[in-house]
């Protein structure tokens, strides 16, 4: 099925490639046919309609992307998710991860690596301290002096949980994004930017596999 908006393939990294895409103000029921009955259900939950809709642009865009890499009917892709919650495709080896955030999206999908990625607008009033004391490392808080500090930071960090199946409850603290790479146990999980604008932070997170040179 071809995909009926524009999006962009920004420069692949590794064997990653990341897609970027824009929430169109257009309908977007046409869409919907790609989507399962449980993704149309959680789109009509959304007090908001153009939040829902949103929802089912992103939810399509990723099924459709998977179905060419797949060579199948995006409708029949099927997701699971694994114990932490890390979503996976049922009887596929292909990895991906999703993140948008305002009307931004961001979608990384690779044959080979786990990946996350994240994405973050720049709100210069967002009271941030709060969240650095909790959730940022020692090293991770020395480097915190502006908002851009900030979210360059956390975007890494919501990356490298990703990549991991790591979710903000479960020793999100202990994930430092001061270290590139970052050894985990035997895993080697490596991160880089992605530039999009001013106003987006947005960074990938891939774990590299011991047995590579």
């Amino acid at each position: 099925m071809d995909f009926p908006f524009k999006y962009q393939c920004l420069p692949s990294i590794e064997s990653i490639e990341i897609f970027a895409a824009i929430v169109p103000n257009s309908n977007l029921n046409a869409l919907e046919s790609t989507l399962s009955s449980n993704e149309l259900i959680i789109a009509r939950r959304f007090a908001s309609k153009t939040n829902g809709e949103a929802f089912i642009f992103r939810r399509a865009l990723l099924r459709i992307l998977l179905g060419e890499k797949l060579s199948m009917p995006p409708e029949k892709i099927e997701f699971r998710r694994q114990p932490q919650g890390k979503p996976f495709l049922a009887g596929h080896d292909l990895n991906f991860s999703l993140t948008h955030s305002k009307n931004q999206v961001l979608i990384a999908i690779s044959p080979d690596k786990e990946v996350g990625i994240d994405l973050e607008w720049l709100d210069i009033d967002f009271d941030y301290p709060a969240i650095t004391a909790k959730e940022f490392t020692p090293k991770e808080k020395q480097a915190i002096r502006t908002h851009e500090d900030f979210y360059r930071t956390w975007v890494t960090k919501e990356a490298i949980g990703k990549a991991l199946g790591v979710g903000i409850t479960q020793d999100f603290n202990q994930l430092d994004a001061t270290q590139n790479p970052l050894k985990v146990g035997s895993q080697s999980v490596h991160n880089q930017p992605v530039e999009l604008g001013a106003d987006f932070f947005a960074s990938i997170a891939w774990i590299q596999s011991p047995y590579a040179d």
